[in-house]
């Protein structure tokens, strides 16, 4: 089953963060993790971990499709909406 994880500084408050990603999310599951950077006890931001695990159905066929493209797609997929969450809340804060 592939796993792809993206992690990423973002400098915004976590709320703020966690907001934008309610309203992306609507149409995948990832587990994304948190934790929040300071400096001299000034929070800074947060580095955010997205992990998308899928597994690709109609078995052996599945499993090839996965491997000539689906899991590139994915991964692209995941690092792009990462890095648009971060644009939104970075220019948002």
């Amino acid at each position: 089953m592939p796993v792809i994880e993206y992690q990423q500084f973002i400098k915004a408050p976590v709320e703020l963060c966690f907001d934008i990603k309610r309203s992306v999310d609507i149409h995948t599951k990832t587990t994304t993790k948190t934790k929040e950077i300071a400096v001299d006890g000034v929070t800074e931001g947060l580095l955010m971990i997205d992990k998308f695990q899928y597994k690709s159905p109609f078995g052996p066929i599945g499993v090839l499709a996965d491997k000539l493209f689906l899991e590139k797609y994915m991964r692209e997929f995941i690092v792009s909406r990462a890095k648009a969450l971060k644009k939104i809340a970075e220019n948002m804060h």
